[in-house]
């Protein structure tokens, strides 16, 4: 019998020694067969050093793996080997002191050696974790297994862990960071918004859908002098504001339940504040919907409008009043338009009579009259038909504003509308040697339009060139066509230039008042009125036309009569090049009244 080995000495003294659980466990059934190679698969595919040995330290099996970490080529070359051909002398004492005795007394070891290559005898230092094997059926302590790991592969899952873990702290610091700075948002947020929902002017609040109010603003709070705790967390129909009536409660009531259902409320009510007062709000509630179109919020809203109410008030007063003052100036408009007329008449009809009895004076009929006679008669008879045309324009613009004044159109011929127009201011003209010069630019021969209140506008305005032109200057009539593209309606302008002093722009509109004279010296020098240019306003008004000045101080003025003109339009269209058609008569378009 051989002698046995130190190893074999120390299993033996250990063999009592309290062993862990099995490695190995038997399972019943078909798996039996399939797990032995299951678990030899799983180590030979194991990167680490595996080995099994026995109670004497002889080695029985080496991984693949480890058998290359150690240079042995095959399981026969393990086998012939002991625990202790794979360390040097100073590992080998410390397996015996310290290795063995704790796996056969605790049943496992775990600690740093260094192992040795065969061939090159190189010191790999390896982690190893040691366990006593066990008989699955007695128990009994059979042999040991270990499983070593490379240093460098442990110390790099360290490192990996341990950057792993610095990384989960710097991540975790970052996300605290984040946390405390959206936190700090939030409240900034908070406070922002806190501070735009209590100073808001209106009164603005945040309830359920079943009317429980759960925020209200400062606005609202002090309105009415109470504290949240008056009204948070109860009925908004139930607060102080909504006390003055039980019909006002309900209809909230109703209100609320239609906003919860998705509609939008608004309406008028009286709210009640501090001290009993109470004020007309604009109230409204808006429903605040989820995603899913549910409602989940209401947003109470209410707004003063007490001055605004106050305001109307006022103005459905003044405008009362201003009705019936509109009346009362109708009425006195009305009156004083039949009063001119009326009076104009009665005017006319005697001042006719007294001109008449001064042209026959004149003429001498009833007798021979002396120079300083005729002088008088003269006198007389001017002043009596300047009284005339006064009353006469007075009576129109009576008629005109009173609706009394129908326009009688018919063919006018144009050429005896300017002759039989200028022939009137003729004597001022000749007076003052000024030369009138009449442009026709190839006009129809006829236009529709009433002939005696067309005669009576261009007079006006020829008057009022002749009277403001210097003496020796020069007035121009000119008649053409416009046409503008934009309207179905063609035009014929009369324009009316003088060499007078001119308008300035901001007397433009004044000028066509009636009654208004822009310089009270001229006035004085040429007399006057201010009538005639508000009858020619009106006489081109009532033919769907309208008059325009153009002037320049010290340059002289023009005056535009534009008058609708189908015959103009009729032209047009049936020229083949877009010329206008020619005069009844040959002219070369410019007539000239020569200065005497």
């Amino acid at each position: 019998m051989t002698k046995p080995t130190k190893g074999q000495r120390i299993a033996t003294a250990h063999i009592k020694a309290q062993p862990i659980a099995p490695v190995v466990a038997s399972i019943d059934g078909d798996d039996d067969r399939l797990l032995p190679f299951g678990v030899m698969a799983l180590v030979e595919s194991s990167t680490d050093f595996v080995a099994l040995s026995t109670l004497d330290q002889r080695m029985t099996f080496v991984n693949t793996a480890g058998r290359a970490l150690v240079g042995l080529p095959d399981l026969a070359a393990v086998r012939q080997t002991t625990i202790a051909d794979y360390f040097d002398g100073d590992t080998v004492a410390q397996l015996a002191a310290e290795v063995v005795p704790a796996v056969l007394d605790r049943g496992s070891w775990q600690g740093v050696m260094d192992i040795r290559h065969f061939q090159t005898g190189e010191r790999i230092p390896l982690f190893f974790n040691s366990t006593l094997i066990c008989h699955p059926q007695t128990q009994e302590p059979i042999g040991m297994g270990t499983v070593g790991r490379a240093m460098d592969l442990l110390q790099r899952a360290n490192q990996e862990r341990q950057e792993a873990i610095e990384a989960l702290a710097q991540l975790n610091q970052e996300l605290e960071d984040r946390i405390r700075q959206r936190t700090a948002e939030l409240q900034a947020s908070e406070q922002k918004f806190r501070a735009i929902f209590n100073n808001t002017f209106q009164f603005t609040g945040l309830m359920t859908p079943d009317g429980i109010l759960l925020e209200a603003n400062q606005t609202a709070l002090d309105f009415a002098a109470l504290k949240p705790q008056d009204v948070l967390h109860k009925p908004l129909w139930q607060s102080h504001w909504w006390s003055l009536s039980v019909a006002e409660q309900q209809r909230l009531q109703a209100a609320v339940a239609q906003a919860a259902q998705g509609k939008f409320m608004r309406y008028e009510l009286d709210f009640r504040g501090r001290q009993d007062s109470v004020v007309t709000v604009d109230f409204s509630i808006r429903p605040l919907q989820d995603l899913a179109g549910r409602v989940v919020l209401l947003i109470p809203e209410a707004r003063d409008i007490s001055d605004r109410k106050h305001m109307e008030a006022q103005l459905r007063a003044s405008n009362h009043q201003l009705a019936e003052a509109n009346r009362e100036l109708s009425r006195a408009t009305r009156l004083k338009d039949e009063f001119m007329a009326t009076m104009s008449h009665e005017l006319r009809t005697p001042l006719s009579s007294t001109l008449g009895m001064a042209q026959a004076l004149r003429h001498e009929i009833y007798g021979a009259l002396s120079d300083r006679q005729h002088h008088a008669i003269g006198i007389i008879e001017r002043s009596g038909r300047h009284l005339l045309a006064l009353i006469n324009n007075v009576l129109d613009l009576a008629k005109i504003e009173s609706g009394k004044m129908d326009l009688r159109l018919a063919p006018v011929v144009l050429r005896d509308l300017c002759d039989n127009s200028i022939s009137f201011v003729q004597p001022q003209a000749r007076q003052k040697q000024i030369q009138i010069r009449v442009h026709l630019r190839q006009m129809p021969a006829r236009i529709e339009a009433d002939e005696l209140r067309m005669k009576q506008a261009l007079i006006h305005l020829l008057d009022n060139a002749v009277k403001f032109s210097p003496a020796g200057g020069e007035v121009n009539l000119t008649v053409e066509p416009k046409v503008d593209p934009s309207t179905p309606m063609a035009m014929v302008r009369f324009i009316v230039g003088d060499s007078g002093p001119g308008i300035a722009p901001a007397h433009y509109g004044r000028i066509f008042e009636s009654f208004v004279q822009l310089d009270s010296s001229l006035t004085r020098e040429h007399g006057g009125t201010g009538l005639g240019l508000a009858l020619v306003k009106r006489i081109a008004e009532m033919h769907g036309g309208q008059v325009m000045v153009e002037s320049q101080l010290g340059h002289g003025s023009r005056f535009t009569l534009h008058i609708p003109c189908p015959t103009v339009a009729l032209c047009l269209g049936q020229g083949v090049s877009g010329k206008f058609c020619p005069l009844s008569h040959p002219h070369d378009g410019v007539h000239r009244i020569p200065r005497v």
